[in-house]
């Protein structure tokens, strides 16, 4: 993922670029990208003596970025189980709608 290092270079163990980065890409429906993106992201732990860390992004958002970027690249699959996952995770309840909704189109374009 060359084009995530400008991103991480600075902070590599931080995720709140890459969640921007993706929500980004993903606005201007550059999928790919946004897949990269998130998929670099979801693979990042909340930093334990970290100043400033936005925990929502860990908790639930990197992952809701994966999950629509997963849908858009045609990886429905992924974006299934990535949309089960948030779904157990301690979401906001305005979130939890849409998330639903997501996972249910997902499924519908799944063909095994």
């Amino acid at each position: 993922m060359a084009g995530t290092k400008k991103f991480t270079e600075q902070a590599p163990y931080r995720a709140e670029s890459l969640h921007g980065a993706s929500k980004y890409c993903r606005d201007q429906k550059l999928w790919n990208q946004a897949y990269m993106y998130s998929g670099v992201g979801v693979t990042i732990s909340l930093p334990k003596d970290s100043l400033f860390s936005e925990s929502w992004v860990y908790s639930y958002a990197m992952l809701d970025e994966y999950a629509l970027s997963c849908f858009y690249t045609g990886r429905f699959k992924d974006s299934m189980k990535a949309g089960e996952a948030l779904l157990k995770r301690n979401l906001p309840e305005e979130e939890k709608n849409r998330i639903k909704k997501n996972l249910e189109f997902a499924r519908k374009r799944y063909v095994k």
